[in-house]
């Protein structure tokens, strides 16, 4: 069998469990999960050349679900549901690490222009006096799909990011799909109720646009894109149907 060059225990409580495993250049990572706060994670870090071993932990309000995780240039990068407050002040002042930051799709500058100028202005209208009239905020009910961090030269990261959402076939004259508040501006949202699910049949799953980010290497916005499909573009699973290229000069070609 295999042996180690040089074994480093590991104290690990009984309560994570492990929900994700990935590796970057002779680092493996593994994710932990605590069965009793389902907020609190572990990141546990080996180092296959010299066999060190890192442990951090991570508390958010909530976490719901992990979908996947993915090391990049030694930060992990992990995709799933969420919750935690935003606006709280750090614990530490002196923790060095960067505060969260979070943009809403709205102050996104080309986010919603696949709707065309006309929709997209009574949307921003509509949103504004939502605003000022102190009313509960639109919530924007779209389905991302996160490509792999791009990293780029001078230290930031670019993020790509295709919009989809599920298409179904109904053989029902009961059929009642329900949208959300936007359907009368042609977002690509769809809840699938449906009166007799029997009678609905999945279709597969349509990408509409795809959202270009790009970061500086504290995770500041510096600009945004989007990029419309303009042919229907289906597949029977979710998986990425836009491929990146980076050209020599640094322009990304989609």
């Amino acid at each position: 069998g295999l042996t180690l060059k040089r074994e480093q225990p590991v104290e690990i409580t009984d309560e994570f469990d492990v929900q994700r495993l990935c590796a970057e250049r002779g680092v493996m990572y593994a994710l932990c999960q605590s069965r009793q706060e389902p907020g609190n994670l572990l990141v546990v870090a080996y180092n296959v050349r010299d066999g060190r071993v890192h442990l951090q932990n991570f508390k958010t309000k909530l976490c719901r679900d992990i979908a996947a995780v993915r090391a990049v240039d030694g930060k992990l990068l992990a995709t799933g549901l969420f919750t935690t407050d935003l606006t709280a002040a750090p614990a530490n002042p002196a923790d060095p690490r960067p505060a969260l930051k979070f943009y809403d799709f709205r102050r996104l500058r080309h986010f919603f222009d696949y709707l065309g100028p006309g929709k997209e202005a009574r949307l921003r209208d509509r949103t504004d006096r939502r605003e000022a009239d102190e009313l509960s905020p639109l919530r924007w009910h779209y389905r991302l799909l996160l490509h792999e961090l791009l990293p780029r030269a001078d230290g930031g990261y670019t993020l790509v990011a295709e919009v989809y959402y599920p298409r179904y076939n109904y053989n029902n004259l009961s059929y009642a799909p329900a949208l959300s508040n936007y359907s009368n501006l042609s977002v690509p949202y769809y809840t699938g109720a449906y009166s007799n699910v029997a009678g609905r049949a999945f279709v597969g799953i349509r990408t509409t646009h795809v959202l270009v980010c790009g970061f500086d290497r504290r995770g500041s916005l510096l600009w945004d894109n989007t990029y419309v499909v303009e042919h229907e573009l289906l597949h029977d699973q979710l998986e990425e149907a836009i491929r990146t290229i980076t050209l020599p000069d640094g322009r990304m070609v989609l």
